[in-house]
Formats: C-alpha cells, sequence, structure tokens
C-alpha cells in the first residue's frame, strides 16, 4: 500500500522539526525551526508554526523572527520561553512577556535560541508552570506569574578561556539537574533535583510546595567523566541517560539508566540497564541486566499500549562475523530488543525487530517508533533502511510486522535529521514529514 503524499513548504534552512499544541485548542501543530547565519554572531533562529486539518493539508502558518536573542523555548499549552525578562509567550503576534522574573539568560547577549523541556503542568489545571534558575535559587512560576515556590540553592557555573591574539573568557551560568514528575503518585507532579547519588524531592500538593524529601539514587549519575582514557584491565561504568518517570504503570516515579561499561577503550564497551521500581518514598533495589553487544540507543516506549513502558534498545553486535557482513554491504545490522517493565521488575530481552543502518553516517539508526500511525492504540515502526523510501511496519503490541503495511519511494535518502513523525490532525493516526536539508519542499506522508 502506498503512503499518501502531500506536498507543503517550509521555511529555508530548516534545523529542526516538532509538534505540540501552540495555541492551547487540544490539537497539535508542526512548528519548523530555521536559522539564519549571521557572520560572526551567533545564528538567528525563526519559528514557523503550521496548522492542518482533518486531512493533513495545511490551512495556516505564521512564522516569528526571534533574532538570537537568548530563550529556552518549550511548547505546554501555548509555545513558551525562559528569556531575559521572565516567562515570554510566542503567538502569531510575536514575542511578549507574560510573567517578568529574574533569571540568569538575562546578561547573556546574542545567543541561538534552544528548545528544551523547561515547562509542564504541575497541577494539570491548564496553567503550565516553570523552573527558573537566577544563580541564588530556583523558582517555580506559573505562566500567569503565580509564585509556586522558591528553592534555595548555591549557585554553579564554568569558566574558560581562550587565546588567540589575545584573551577570551567564557563565563556561564549553570542551573541544578532538575526534573518534574509525580514521584510519591497523588496526581500532582512534583520538582526533583538530581546531583550524583542524591535526589532532593519537593513535593507538591494543592496547598502548594512542601518540605525538601530526601532520596538515594541506585547509581552515580554524575556526567562522564570526558577525559578519562582507558588503560589496560580497567573498567570503567558511566551513566550516559537516565530516566527519572513511571515506568510500570502505578503512578509513580521510577528509575531507570543506561550505562557504559568500558573495558580499556571504546571497541570494549558493552551495555548495562539498571532499573529500580519507584515506591513513592524512594526506589526498590536496583535490578541490573548487561549486554554483551554495544547499546547505542535506549528509549523508554508503550509498544502494546498497556500503560506499562518496555525498554526499548538498539543494539550493534560488534563480533567478527556481523562485522565482516558489514565491510562487504556497508551496511550493519542493528537488532531492536524490548524488556518489559512491570511491578515485578524488568524483564528478559526480547527481540523486537532489526535494521540496517549505512555504515559511517550515524550512530543511532534511522527508524522512529514512538508513534501509532495505524489507529490501532499499539506503536509502528517507521524506517528508511537507509535508502530513498520510507517504510511503515506495523506493530504487534510486543514487536513489529515484517513486511511494510505501506511505503513510499521519496527519492532522496533520509535520515534522522530530517525525517519527523507525529500526530496533526488529532484523530490517533500519526503523520510523517520528511523534508531535504537546505530544501523548502517538504511532505506529509499519512496511511490511506
Amino acid at each position: 500500500m502506498p503512503l499518501i503524499a502531500v506536498p507543503i513548504e517550509l521555511p529555508p534552512d530548516v534545523v529542526e522539526v516538532r509538534s505540540g499544541d501552540v495555541d492551547a485548542d487540544g490539537r497539535a501543530e508542526l512548528i519548523v525551526v530555521s536559522h539564519k547565519d549571521q557572520g560572526r554572531a551567533p545564528e538567528a533562529a525563526t519559528v514557523t508554526v503550521v496548522h492542518f486539518n482533518e486531512e493533513a493539508s495545511p490551512v495556516r502558518r505564521w512564522s516569528v523572527d526571534l533574532r538570537n536573542r537568548p530563550l529556552v523555548l518549550d511548547v505546554e499549552s501555548g509555545l513558551w520561553a525562559q528569556g531575559p525578562e521572565g516567562i515570554m509567550q510566542v503567538t502569531a503576534d510575536g514575542v511578549r512577556v507574560a510573567a517578568e522574573a529574574r533569571t540568569a539568560l538575562r546578561d547573556l547577549g546574542r545567543t541561538t535560541p534552544i528548545f528544551a523541556d523547561v515547562f509542564v503542568d504541575i497541577e494539570r489545571d491548564g496553567v503550565p508552570e516553570t523552573v527558573l534558575a537566577d544563580g541564588r535559587s530556583l523558582r517555580v512560576l506559573s505562566t500567569d506569574g503565580t509564585e509556586r515556590g522558591q528553592i534555595p540553592l548555591r549557585g554553579q557555573g564554568e569558566l574558560s578561556a581562550r587565546v588567540m591574539g589575545g584573551v577570551q573568557v567564557v563565563a556561564a551560568s549553570v542551573s541544578p539537574n532538575w526534573t518534574v514528575d509525580d514521584f510519591n503518585g497523588d496526581g500532582i507532579q512534583d520538582v526533583m533535583l538530581v546531583e550524583g547519588k542524591t535526589m532532593r524531592v519537593y513535593p507538591f500538593t494543592g496547598e502548594g510546595m512542601q518540605a525538601k524529601e530526601t532520596v538515594m539514587l541506585p547509581v552515580d549519575v554524575t556526567p562522564e567523566d570526558k577525559s578519562w582514557t582507558g588503560k589496560k584491565g580497567e573498567t570503567k561504568k558511566r551513566a550516559v541517560s537516565v530516566w527519572l518517570e513511571d515506568l510500570d504503570g502505578d503512578g509513580r516515579t521510577d528509575f531507570a539508566a543506561q550505562l557504559w561499561v568500558t573495558k580499556g577503550s571504546w571497541m570494549g564497551s558493552e551495555g548495562e540497564l539498571v532499573f529500580a521500581r519507584g515506591t513513592g518514598k524512594g526506589f526498590q533495589a536496583p535490578q541490573r541486566m548487561s549486554s554483551d553487544r554495544a547499546v547505542v540507543m535506549v528509549r523508554p516506549l508503550d509498544l502494546d499500549g498497556d500503560g506499562a513502558k518496555e525498554l526499548v534498545s538498539a543494539e550493534i553486535d560488534f563480533g567478527v562475523a556481523n562485522l565482516t557482513r558489514a565491510l562487504l554491504s556497508q551496511k550493519i545490522r542493528v537488532d531492536l530488543v524490548a524488556r518489559r517493565v512491570t511491578g515485578e521488575g524488568m524483564g528478559e530481552p526480547l527481540p523486537v525487530h532489526h535494521v540496517a543502518v549505512p555504515v559511517g553516517r550515524r550512530r543511532d539508526p534511522s527508524s522512529e517508533l514512538n508513534s501509532d500511525l495505524t489507529g490501532d492504540g499499539r506503536l509502528d515502526l517507521v524506517t528508511t533502511m537507509g535508502e530513498s523510501a520510507v517504510h511503515v511496519l506495523r506493530g504487534t503490541g510486543s514487536g513489529f510486522e515484517d513486511a511494510p503495511v505501506a511505503s513510499l519511494d521519496v527519492g532522496f535518502v533520509q535520515g534522522e535529521d530530517s525525517l519527523w513523525v507525529g500526530d496533526l490532525t488529532g484523530d490517533g493516526r500519526a503523520e510523517i514529514v520528511v523534508w531535504r536539508p537546505k530544501r523548502q519542499a517538504a511532505q506529509i506522508l499519512r496511511i490511506p
């Protein structure tokens, strides 16, 4: 079955495509980010928002030139940003100050705007909150200006110097590592600050932020030491990805981490997954599962739509047989493996699918598996196999069918930087957006 293609025009110099409910109408819009070169100054950014009808045809679009202002953008019942003046809102009319506040961005000067997960609706009441760092405290502030809580902290920064015909000093403020999730399962999200093996939890109730609780983490999540060089016989474990979210479906925050186990050099790298079930007061004893293959990607995904997530990993066997096939075909086999997470813990690895990735193009496979394109409530796999054709493999709940349910040759090789999947029509079936870098023509692909 061929995919239906709807042509659309994108702005030039697209660097990122995402979606979100920009106008708070319950339907997601396509958000396109493009950059424009500014010579020696940081690149300027423009955000273009495209609205679609039920047939995935564009019906309205608007753009805002953000220039090179220091903005950290996010979509949460609107398009919001942390900015030099406080909380900013981006609409078709431009950028306005929604709530004045002191932020660490106030003295940055010209900076290319970025997107990050910095806004969240703590009480799910339609009014998002954000966590603002100003060097002396963290403020939990609603987009309407309401102060929800304040956390004292010791400021931290980074300094470096560059010498090239003179001295250039780089000074930056560094916020603590924070996240928001329903730690205790009471239906209201909580603020969590993570450092090393310790997590500080600031619970929220209907009365506001409550007293701090300190929780020990199963592993040290300090960022990896990039200066470490392997020595013969030496083994190092370091966390490369960490998740603090409900994985087993009980409504409380669980802990999961992907570790790289390095023995002497990266060629000796193996993967290890760690899972610890949340109790609402802390975490149970961790469960560890090792792999003798290189684990290049891990994603928590609900493959079967039952509310509990699987840890889906992309793993590569660097054995002689697989490497020999890769040298001959210029493609290497990447196996997708799922480990189901329940109240009993993390299950054994089960094969989900495999893809062939062109050697030397990117570390992650050019596949997307976090959306339902067929409307049956199960996640489907979109893959290009490193070719010009886009394939949709129907999800079974425990894996993916071998034969594509729909395909289309778009005429050029797709990659992670030019393929996006998400629901743009609000019908529960995701669409695929494909575009060619440096070109304005793009296509919306959907299953008939």
